[in-house]
């Protein structure tokens, strides 16, 4: 079959209302002999498919098409006059600029040029005003930091009041709806991530959708129910930009990430800030680590009662009879001394009682079990249960593991009528469970003040005298209640957006040029000149992890000088053609080249290969950067040292009393010469950074056996004195380092901006 045989078939199709065959006949030809064909005919295969999907409402599928035409012919003018136009009617000028003066360069055609100069007056009009810029060498959209007073990791609600990204400045502009639903965007790898409430939406006050990016879901057809919701439409085959542009197009008001910075997520399309308010669950692990977030579900910009957290619909359950059976639920690493230590007294003082854990990881149960057994009591006393019909049958007690940390937990247990016990944390997701109880008048017997009390109140629960929640409260934390107050704010908030600009209309024939962006670098603040993004590779955020707070502080300082700049939690699927133009930034224990970059920062935060991950040496065309001075000979002697102490890691003075000493095994080794009465800090205790702060300044001495961690400068800024444990016991003072103060600091980020924009 020829190109002209396929082409008219796909005609016929299309005219008889058949646009899934008529798509099917470019897919048929290409899958024969299209694979020797022309570029030329190729991407004519591309661009029928492209209009076809525009026309049958399908823009995911548009740009997966368009993406792939792009491919074939780069260089068509056509192809940016479109794009100009599809942004333009999007209300994003800045996006659409850089495509207008490109077709521009492309295009011999007089009509066209006079077409496209015309256009670029339309695109300068809709402009905002320039950007302010400093004077010399340091570029910073936003409010400089006073470095007397603030350090990198600034609170997250002034964080969010920092211009975001330069080509995004009219994302904060709702979409003109009419009398249409408020649309509200499910951002969840799988439906098994979407949290109840979003099963309950009032259809005439909000239309929900749902976007995934399982391989499952790329099999159905976009708008397709799914997982609950009336429409849903799969980001599987499209990178995060053409995701983005996707959710744009099919005008998302509100877009609700489930995932935050977990492996599950993918915080690159939130980057492109495809829909006018953005937010997150607070219990998302890593919520306040995205800047392109607008809020969280909980926290001070959101007020919530008890949170983002509900009360399921459960069945009531019924206790046991014959003995006393605890439930929890917790990861390995959150199974602390304390803990264990709390859960065998409570077992030893019930005797013939059970602690039952939800779904436990590998070798917890029998971690316990050994500790049960060395305390005198019968290794049956710890159990499973793998499902939750089995977790909750005949359950007496929710135990939440200290200090909360599983806020669903509490949840279904007052929905079940179960007693439960928490200790309120200081995050937004430890505070939940606490606020949840409160809701429900359940303070008095369920939220404990420290670890007696939870003891004490652990105890009460199972006697008996546990009151049931209060009906009014529990009825109003029902899902269906629940999400209904949850409307009411997003449809508020919506409404005190200011309106996007009215554009200048595209074309059916400019928007069947649509086409994605990946390949193209965005033009800085104002339509200055051209700037390369950056794309930080890291994993999922954790606050106790120096180096990977590094990288999401690094990401910040790029956006504040004006650069583009994103952070990729990278799993095996993840889209990486979109990066092929990028600057992509690995650490020096990522192994390889694991995006296909071209332009590759190695930033050095160890010695290479020490930890037993990543490379002992480099490629020659990798940009090396190193994280401080002593790390400089693996990097040609460059540095680039990125604050990341939180200011509340500070010498409180001479006067404040000092009665504990720490030891801090990390990636040393424990050799037991540490003094018999210092307390351990570990990777989850303390469980805060702020606690940290807390007792770093309360310390006498930090006893070391890291001989390199960020933890020996921590104790230097509060007063305490650290100390390297050899693995002989030879104690040794760390030599002190000089900290970059923030002036400097940015002199190091402007060479190093400089030196990798030109790779």
């Amino acid at each position: 079959m020829s190109l002209n045989d396929a082409i008219a078939s796909a005609e016929q199709r299309a005219s008889q209302g058949d646009l899934p065959g008529a798509i099917a006949a470019y897919r048929e030809w290409r899958a024969g002999p299209g694979a020797a064909g022309t570029a030329q005919e190729r991407y004519v295969t591309w661009h029928n498919e492209a209009v076809l999907h525009m026309r049958a409402a399908q823009p995911a599928s548009a740009m997966a098409a368009w993406q792939q035409a792009v491919a074939e012919l780069p260089d068509s003018p056509e192809a940016h006059t479109g794009l100009m136009s599809l942004w333009c009617s999007l209300g994003l000028p800045s996006h659409a600029l850089q495509h207008v003066q490109q077709a521009l360069l492309l295009s011999s055609d007089a009509n066209l040029q006079a077409h496209l100069r015309a256009r670029l007056q339309q695109v300068l009009a809709l402009l905002p005003g320039p950007v302010p810029r400093p004077k010399g060498p340091w570029t910073f959209d936003g409010p400089q930091d006073d470095p007397d007073t603030q350090r990198v990791r600034a609170d997250v609600a002034q964080q969010r009041l920092l211009p975001r990204f330069h080509h995004l400045m009219a994302a904060r502009q709702r979409f003109d709806r009419g009398t249409r639903p408020l649309r509200v965007g499910y951002l969840a790898a799988t439906p098994a991530h979407l949290p109840a409430p979003a099963l309950h939406h009032d259809p005439a006050r909000v239309q929900a959708l749902l976007f995934t990016w399982d391989k499952a879901g790329s099999a159905l057809p976009p708008g397709a129910p799914r997982g609950g919701l009336p429409a849903h439409h799969s980001l599987h085959d499209l990178t995060d930009d053409a995701a983005a542009s996707a959710i744009r197009l099919l005008q998302v008001d509100v877009l609700l990430d489930v995932h935050g910075l977990t492996a599950e997520g993918r915080p690159g399309i939130l980057v492109y800030h495809p829909a006018p308010l953005q937010l997150v669950w607070a219990d998302a692990a890593g919520d306040a680590a995205l800047a392109a977030q607008d809020g969280c579900l909980g926290d001070a910009d959101w007020p919530w009662p008890a949170g983002a957290i509900w009360v399921p619909d459960a069945p009531a359950t019924q206790p046991a009879t014959t003995s006393i059976v605890w439930g929890s639920c917790l990861t390995a690493t959150e199974l602390g001394d304390e803990l264990a230590a709390l859960w065998l007294r409570l077992l030893a003082g019930q005797p013939g009682s059970r602690l039952r854990l939800w779904a436990p990881e590998t070798g917890l149960v029998q971690r316990l079990q050994q500790r049960a057994s060395a305390e005198g009591l019968p290794p049956d006393a710890i159990e499973a249960a793998a499902d939750a019909e089995g977790f909750w049958t005949g359950l007496s007690a929710v135990l939440d593991p200290t200090p909360s940390r599983w806020p669903r937990l509490v949840a279904e247990a007052a929905a079940r009528g179960v007693p439960a016990v928490t200790l309120k944390g200081r995050g937004a997701a430890a505070q939940q469970g606490a606020q949840l109880l409160e809701r429900l008048g359940l303070a008095a017997t369920g939220v404990a003040t420290d670890l007696p009390h939870y003891e004490a109140l652990a105890n009460a629960a199972v006697s008996g005298a546990a009151p049931p929640p209060q009906p009014d409260a529990l009825a109003a934390l029902r899902p269906a209640a629940w999400v209904r107050a949850l409307e009411t704010r997003l449809l508020d908030a919506v409404a005190a957006l200011p309106p996007r600009p009215v554009a200048p209309p595209a074309s059916p024939a400019e928007l069947a040029t649509l086409r994605d962006l990946h390949d193209f670098t965005l033009p800085g603040p104002g339509g200055a000149e051209f700037r390369r993004r950056y794309v930080i590779g890291a994993p999922p955020h954790e606050h106790n992890s120096a180096g990977i707070r590094v990288l999401y502080d690094l990401q910040k300082w790029l956006v504040r000088a004006g650069y583009d700049a994103l952070v990729c939690t990278y799993s095996p699927d993840y889209p990486k053609a979109q990066f092929v133009d990028d600057i992509v930034i690995y650490p020096e224990v990522a192994p390889g080249n694991l995006l296909n970059a071209k332009r590759i920062v190695r930033y050095v935060m160890n010695t290479p290969g020490k930890l037993g991950r990543g490379e002992r040496s480099y490629a020659a065309n990798e940009f090396l950067v190193a994280y401080n001075q002593q790390l400089a000979p693996y990097a040609d002697g460059r540095v680039l040292e990125v604050p990341s102490i939180e200011p509340w890691f500070y010498d409180p003075g001479a006067e404040s009393p000092r009665d504990v000493d720490v030891f801090y095994v990390g990636k040393g080794r424990n050799t037991g010469h540490h003094p018999p009465d210092a307390v351990e800090i570990t990777k989850t205790w303390p469980p805060t950074r702020r606690e940290m702060a807390a007792l770093l300044r309360r310390a006498r001495r930090l006893y070391c056996y890291d001989g390199f961690t960020i933890m020996v400068r921590e104790a230097w800024l509060c007063g305490c004195e650290p100390i390297h444990l050899l693995p002989d016991g030879t104690q040794r003072p760390f030599a002190r380092e000089a900290i970059p103060t923030v002036d400097e600091f940015k002199q190091q980020l402007h060479e190093f901006i400089v030196a990798t924009q030109a790779l």
